[in-house]
């Protein structure tokens, strides 16, 4: 441009000595082409600052999308235990507990003397007491009762739920290898259990925390390929790109 400028002011001037072009006319132009440099270096300016506006925007917009990505997990993972949770009620309200005297808990002794009381557990008061306990983040309290749930009754439609909250309590307290001990044993245990998914998934996923990835890819891919039309398989997919 200043270039430009000067080739102009040159033409102007061997202009002006051939007296084809006036001295006010060269002032005047002069002043126009100083303005014009002025705006063209105003332009520039609002470009750069443009350009870094949009660089900025880009790279918030990125951090969004990414805090949204892990969001989103956590959001269908609360989902998912609502979910569960519901599922858990439906059991409980349509089952009769009135138990068969193979599911009595076991006798206990009352004292020293050799006098025993058969202990009278409610299934459904002791399965709520641990959930309510994990709902408020009371984690031993809620392993304590989902434990006890599963001394006296093993073989409910609602055992397999309580040994997979076990392993979320543990879960939820970064102690993954013990939660990644329970849902295993569920996986062994309640084989065709509907809480399979949500256990290999979260198998795959103590892994990951413990930096195995190798072993957490392995659960997650069976949660893919073994129930590829869950919820789980989906968060699985999400996590192995």
């Amino acid at each position: 441009m200043r270039l430009s400028f000067k080739l102009v002011f040159l033409a102007l001037v061997a202009l002006t000595v051939s007296g084809c072009v006036s001295r006010k006319e060269i002032i005047q132009f002069q002043k126009d082409l100083a303005d014009l440099n002025q705006r063209n270096r105003v332009l520039e300016e609002r470009s750069a600052r443009l350009d870094s506006l949009l660089t900025s925007y880009g790279q918030i917009l990125q951090t969004m999308q990414a805090e949204m990505s892990v969001y989103s997990d956590q959001m269908q993972h609360r989902l998912n235990n609502l979910e569960a949770r519901i599922e858990d009620l439906g059991s409980l309200y349509s089952q009769s507990y009135n138990r068969k005297p193979s599911q009595t808990a076991p006798p206990v002794s009352a004292d020293t003397t050799g006098t025993s009381a058969m202990l009278d557990v409610d299934p459904k008061k002791l399965y709520d007491s641990a959930y309510l306990d994990l709902t408020k983040g009371n984690y031993l309290l809620a392993i304590s009762g989902f434990a006890e749930y599963l001394r006296y009754f093993p073989d409910t439609p609602l055992s397999d739920n309580a040994l997979y909250w076990i392993g979320e309590s543990y879960y939820a307290q970064a102690q993954y290898d013990k939660a990644i001990t329970e849902f295993q044993k569920l996986i062994k245990d309640y084989p065709t259990g509907d809480k399979m998914p949500a256990s290999l998934y979260k198998t795959g996923l103590s892994y990951l925390e413990l930096k195995d990835r190798k072993m957490g890819t392995q659960f997650l891919k069976r949660v893919v390929d073994e129930y590829p039309n869950s919820v789980e398989a989906k968060l699985a997919k999400e996590k192995m790109r």
